[in-house]
């Protein structure tokens, strides 16, 4: 596969995050957003080709910023990986009652995005959204704030298609979970039902075209005859 430009905006630094980044990098021109670049790695930071930039979701200037950054150097855009979030565990209570730390990082998403819409639409590129499974199972330990924009991220993708049809960029998702044993577990994306893969096919998923039809709601990967607290009894879902 020919080399292309590949822009993640990043929450917090995480294992998926940096495995997926680095491995990425092996064949593609990274550029990685953080809201603060201070916890990055020296196996990020210091690679050839992988950039790491600060990104304020927040501010129209700071997107622009970075935008600007990244045309100065590369034609366009081929990939936006969207993982963005909350980062670390917040209680979802407590989320709420700051609701503008909250609020941040979901209604200024698609804004975000939005800026980059001109870089994307040179090299017919796409975006790929991150989900986490957690948000979608109702154990007691996984009700945090971290999931459930991850949730609402799932969600916002009709939204971003409706506001990059202008641009013909197609916006696609991926629920994905890591795990420190076996790497990270696919649960579902748009264009499969789920399944276990490692980060090769990981990487794999995310530089697909994205322009095959079809939605493919994740829930029913989980949802079966039994609740969730019925199967974190049985010990099918951990705490």
């Amino acid at each position: 596969m020919s080399s292309k430009t590949v822009l993640i905006l990043g929450s917090s630094v995480h294992p998926l995050l940096i495995s997926l980044t680095t491995s990425l990098a092996q064949q593609h021109t990274v550029y990685l957003t953080l809201p603060s670049t201070a916890a990055v790695p020296a196996a990020l930071s210091e690679s050839s080709k992988i950039t790491v930039l600060s990104l304020d979701m927040s501010s129209s200037l700071s997107a622009a910023t970075v935008a600007r950054r990244i045309a100065s150097s590369v034609s366009g855009i081929d990939i936006l990986v969207n993982d963005a979030g909350l980062g670390g565990s917040q209680a979802l209570l407590d989320a709420m009652r700051t609701s503008s730390t909250y609020k941040t990082k979901i209604a200024s998403m698609t804004d975000t995005v939005v800026v980059f819409a001109d870089l994307l639409e040179r090299n017919g590129g796409r975006v790929v959204c991150l989900g986490t499974s957690a948000a979608m199972i109702s154990a007691p330990c996984m009700n945090n704030a971290r999931f459930s924009t991850k949730e609402a991220l799932v969600h916002l993708c009709s939204e971003m298609r409706t506001a990059l049809a202008p641009w013909g960029v197609p916006v696609s998702w991926i629920t994905v979970d890591w795990t420190p044993t076996s790497g990270p577990l696919v649960v579902a994306s748009s264009t499969r039902r789920g399944g276990t893969m490692q980060m090769s096919g990981l990487v794999d998923e995310i530089e697909h075209d994205g322009r095959r039809s079809g939605w493919d709601w994740p829930g029913r990967f989980f949802r079966g005859k039994e609740s969730d607290e019925s199967m974190v009894e049985k010990g099918v879902l951990g705490c």
